[in-house]
């Protein structure tokens, strides 16, 4: 096919064909090349292979790999194993996968992040659906002392010792909330400074998220999974050490007590509540008449209350609508603002 000129930004005289300006780019360093290819999605850092020979094995030296399950169909695991198979780096950076469709390949999956622990990985991002079934990861990935930042969506942590030495930030998804997977998180990341936990899963009856960790300053709660089998639930959350605090996305019907947040400096509080007579079960709506609609509002007003008596001191505490809306109710619209 003939190559096409490229016509120059207005202003500037140029002659170089598209073919000119590759050679340009085929004329920066390998360092700097793979440095590029690192930043781009594995799957299009390798097909630049096809460019030319100049091109042909610079992605085998990639330090990020970054595989997604939804851009592939059967050929998603023999092209990770290609991939990693070939990789000529000694470190990565990054180490991403994303299995969020279905996913087949459980025994490939711990080869995989056996690969990781070998070459040193400093990031990792898992991301899996929360209808996929959850599995446990090669004993090596929990004791990888190279980890700085982790991302996990629904993984067992039954029976595992957790030695994350390094870890500084961790995010947890679908995470069936368990004060003693939080202790052994905790005491297996001595550095860890950021915890976000999204998408909770509670049970029946209240749950407390007790983080003692003084190296702790950072807590996010994004979302809570809504269970409609009649029960109460409710979230204690006792962080003496945390300094800066969000709770935000949609908690339904989930009542979030603090008990002990009283060394933080910056609060969000953006998170978002649903009437219990909104609230389906099993196709039905709650009648609040029997479920005491008036008494679930009651709870919540107490609890916006008890927050600003919380975070009256805070430097800032952005809120959400039905926050604003219970504090207007409660006429401390003045209370809040000064």
């Amino acid at each position: 096919m003939p190559h096409k000129a490229v016509a120059p930004p207005s202003g500037i005289s140029s002659n170089l064909t598209v073919t000119e300006t590759l050679d340009r780019i085929s004329q920066l360093p390998d360092l700097l090349l793979v440095e590029i290819l690192s930043l781009l999605p594995t799957k299009d850092a390798f097909t630049t292979c096809i460019l030319s020979k100049r091109w042909r094995y610079l992605w085998t030296s990639i330090h990020n790999f970054s595989f997604t399950c939804r851009n592939y169909r059967e050929n998603f695991a023999p092209f990770v194993d290609y991939v990693l198979a070939h990789s000529v780096s000694s470190k990565i950076k990054k180490f991403e996968l994303d299995y969020s469709q279905e996913f087949k390949y459980y025994s490939q999956l711990s080869q995989w992040l056996i690969f990781a622990v070998k070459r040193k990985a400093e990031d990792a991002v898992l991301w899996s659906s929360p209808f996929i079934k959850t599995c446990a990861l090669p004993e090596s990935f929990y004791t990888c002392s190279t980890l700085i930042t982790l991302a996990l969506g629904r993984f067992n942590f039954d029976n595992v010792v957790i030695a994350w030495k390094s870890l500084k930030s961790i995010k947890l998804g679908n995470l069936f909330l368990d004060n003693d997977i939080i202790a052994k998180l905790l005491s297996g990341c001595p550095a860890l400074e950021t915890m976000e936990l999204y998408d909770l899963v509670l049970l029946k009856g209240p749950r407390r998220l007790e983080i003692k960790s003084s190296n702790l300053k950072r807590l996010k709660l994004n979302g809570h999974w809504l269970i409609n089998d009649g029960s109460f639930r409710s979230l204690e959350i006792f962080a003496p050490y945390i300094q800066h605090l969000k709770i935000s996305g949609d908690f339904y019907d989930l009542k979030c007590v603090l008990v002990d947040v009283s060394a933080v400096i910056t609060s969000n509080l953006t998170f978002n509540i649903t009437c219990i007579k909104d609230i389906q079960d099993g196709g039905q709506e709650f009648d609040p008449e029997e479920d005491s609609c008036r008494d679930y509002h009651q709870f919540f007003r107490t609890l916006v209350h008890h927050y600003i008596l919380c975070f009256c001191f805070a430097s800032e505490l952005p809120i959400g609508t039905w926050f604003t809306e219970v504090c207007f109710y409660l006429r401390v619209l003045f209370f809040v603002c000064f």
